[in-house]
């Protein structure tokens, strides 16, 4: 009789524990359920300076009623609405090359929950500009093909600069600088290109007169000192080409 009351109360203590046991793992496993995923993306890792770039939180589960939401970043600044799912972040040029920490925080979601997300991005280097082509003044045929060339690359990097630096030999007259000129802009006009895209700079050279042709970033630093050339735009020039002879008669 004994020995079945001490059986009777070990099996009655084991089922108390296991029972205590399961509830625990079924509250813990509410608790889990109950904790959202969330991760902070954006179209593209590396963001570029002087433009705005857009960041997510790609959130799976349900988020409690007065749950809040609060973005930071290490670098650049937040110029859309905080409190969102999606922000926007501006960074200078003194933020280039440098590596991007995007947090969030999260406040209302229950405890056992994380409330802090954070992912890395960087911020790309702004490109060092490089000559696209070099050309001597030729035929207007073999100018349109540098120009149409150089047009392509405009257009399929909207957000540069086309720089056409001129090269005017010294001794040349002021109606052969025009018409080494002349061959560039009918060029532009024979394909209707936008003459906007691009600016001049204007020197000369005891060589033969010749074209050089750049592709800047807009933050970029110009490839050439032009502290004593100004720059001209393409329709300014266009419409009043004597402007070159001017410029090209400064001691650069």
């Amino acid at each position: 009789m004994i020995d079945s009351r001490k059986s009777f109360r070990k099996s009655l203590f084991v089922s108390v524990i296991f029972a205590c046991c399961l509830s625990d793992i079924n509250v813990a496993q509410v608790a889990k359920a109950e904790c959202p995923k969330v991760e902070i993306i954006s179209p593209n890792r590396l963001f570029n300076a002087k433009e705005r770039s857009i960041v997510n939180a790609q959130i799976t589960g349900m988020l409690p009623e007065k749950a809040s939401l609060t973005w930071g970043t290490s670098v650049g600044k937040l110029v859309s609405e905080n409190g969102t799912r999606q922000i926007e972040l501006y960074f200078d040029k003194a933020d280039q090359a440098r590596n991007v920490s995007v947090f969030l925080r999260i406040d209302g979601l229950p405890d056992a929950c994380a409330n802090t997300y954070s992912d890395m991005f960087a911020v790309a280097a702004i490109p060092e500009a490089e000559p696209f082509d070099r050309f001597v003044d030729s035929s207007p045929n073999e100018v349109k093909s540098h120009i149409d060339n150089f047009y392509v690359a405009i257009n399929d990097s909207p957000q540069y600069l086309g720089l056409i630096e001129v090269y005017f030999n010294k001794n040349d007259s002021d109606a052969r600088k025009l018409r080494s000129l002349g061959k560039v802009f009918q060029a532009i006009k024979f394909r209707n290109y936008d003459v906007s895209k691009v600016q001049f700079l204007v020197r000369e050279t005891a060589g033969k007169t010749r074209f050089v042709l750049w592709l800047v970033h807009p933050e970029g630093e110009l490839p050439v000192d032009h502290e004593k050339t100004e720059l001209i735009k393409g329709e300014d020039l266009m419409k009043d080409p004597r402007k070159a002879l001017i410029k090209s008669n400064c001691k650069c």
